[in-house]
């Protein structure tokens, strides 16, 4: 009884602290404007779903040292913008455009960019190799890109152009990231999610279109 108490606390423990280890993206400011850049050596890289984490030891003004856990997105994502299991190694200085933690004494942020010593760049939150020119198709079914506008850092913002009725703006109004479920890695509801640069496939039939979201394992079935 006391040997099963124990392995049950401690598989408890160990889910809680990997938990820990994801912080919601509530956490960060992620408004362009508050984008800081932070410069130091890579000690850690870990390329792994559902978040990528890159550890980067800095000085800090008062002379100390710090060791900054920053988050990106999946790695799906990051191989289509150019990353790889490769593209950092401990040891490695760099210098990262971050979405740093609303709370400064947390030396967290989420990736935008990474910038190396021989200039090259990449993005965490855009980019892609170009679509493919002249292709057309007669069917829906098959596998797509989505090419949306959206931004995996601006969910607390939107482009709506049309308009909205006393009520639907009252609640643009009072929206904020926090109210995102993206913030907890729970897929967005459609349209939003379908405009997302990741990968769908669609199978269709006479009855239902099935649509299979690759990020966050996302499932939508549209009965015809």
């Amino acid at each position: 009884m006391r040997a099963h108490a124990f392995a049950t606390g401690l598989a408890l423990s160990l889910t809680a602290a990997s938990a820990a280890a994801h912080h919601s993206q509530a956490h960060f400011n992620l408004d362009p404007a508050a984008i800081e850049t932070i410069q130091g050596t890579v000690t850690r890289f870990d390329f792994r779903n559902p978040h990528v984490y890159l550890y980067l030891e800095t000085v800090e003004a008062d002379g100390s040292t710090a060791v900054w856990e920053l988050e990106a997105t999946s790695t799906p994502n990051l191989i289509r913008r150019g990353w790889g299991r490769d593209t950092l190694s401990p040891g490695e200085r760099v210098t990262v455009d971050i979405h740093p933690a609303h709370d400064p004494s947390l030396h967290i942020g989420r990736v935008g960019s990474v910038h190396f010593p021989d200039g090259r760049s990449l993005s965490a939150t855009s980019g892609g190799p170009p679509a493919p020119a002249n292709l057309s198709t007669t069917t829906l079914a098959g596998r797509w890109w989505g090419r949306g506008p959206i931004s995996q850092t601006q969910l607390d913002r939107t482009t709506l152009t049309w308009e909205l009725t006393p009520k639907g703006q009252a609640a643009v109004d009072v929206f904020d990231g926090s109210q995102n479920p993206q913030t907890r890695c729970i897929p967005m509801t459609a349209p939003t999610i379908m405009l997302y640069t990741s990968i769908f496939d669609v199978t269709l039939t006479e009855e239902r279109m099935d649509i299979s979201g690759e990020w966050l394992n996302m499932q939508r079935t549209i009965y015809l």
